[in-house]
């Protein structure tokens, strides 16, 4: 880890007041997350994700360093292009004051659901601010090569569109996948129902094919959530 970390300056935020929502956009109900950017606040990849009780069950250090010589590789082909245009800036800090208060990264999701009228339910699974896990769609991937299959469940959207255990996904949608967060992260953005394309490699050979999304397929587990405890009354 100390050479991979030679390539990168590490910056730890331990509160959410001041942080860009447009920028550092993630699952908030979670205890640790991580981006690799540039200087331009282009984000290679996210790294973390949970979707269930224990906040490390999709992390590990080789998983890890896994994803970050991935986002070393892209930042050198990167490196000479244009940076992307600025996003507009919005703070926790700004939007639902507390200032001087800690901030955790499930009180975000927690002023975001008190501001919204009429107020969410626990069933309003549209409106509540949760990244989708792969298991969604059928797969379980690697905890140490995040976006490499480990095991595809039988009849799901991602075993009738032929992907296979050992195979690496490389693109979800628009967004390119190189750990298990960026995976949630394109699931977030696909469309509630329709087909979502996918690129995968296998046997050295990138290959292309899409899931069929059925209505309904954002079921998500939320027991044990803490920003949407208050809902569930």
């Amino acid at each position: 880890m100390k050479e991979l970390l030679k390539h990168f300056v590490c910056v730890k935020r331990t509160s959410m007041h001041d942080v860009n929502l447009e920028v550092f956009a993630f699952d908030y109900d979670l205890t640790w997350w991580a981006f690799l950017i540039d200087a331009h606040e282009r984000v290679y990849s996210r790294f973390g994700g949970s979707g269930d009780a224990d906040p490390a069950s999709r992390l590990s250090v080789a998983g890890l360093k896994y994803t970050m010589r991935l986002v070393l590789q892209e930042h050198e082909r990167r490196r000479n292009e244009l940076p992307p245009p600025p996003v507009a800036v919005r703070r926790p800090v700004d939007l639902f004051g507390m200032k001087g208060k800690c901030m955790h990264c499930h009180h975000v999701n927690e002023n975001f659901y008190k501001r919204e009228t009429p107020k969410p339910r626990i069933t309003d699974l549209d409106r509540l601010r949760f990244l989708p896990v792969p298991e969604d769609v059928g797969l379980t991937l690697m905890i140490d090569a995040g976006n490499r299959i480990e095991r595809v469940i039988e009849a799901s959207p991602a075993d009738k569109a032929g992907l296979r255990p050992g195979d690496i996904v490389w693109q979800v949608g628009s967004v390119p996948t190189r750990s298990q967060g960026d995976v949630m992260w394109a699931l977030k953005l696909a469309p509630k129902e329709g087909r979502l394309a996918l690129v995968f490699e296998r046997n050295a050979k990138r290959r292309e094919t899409s899931l069929e999304l059925a209505g309904g397929w954002k079921k998500p587990d939320l027991s044990w959530r803490r920003s949407v405890s208050k809902l569930k009354k």
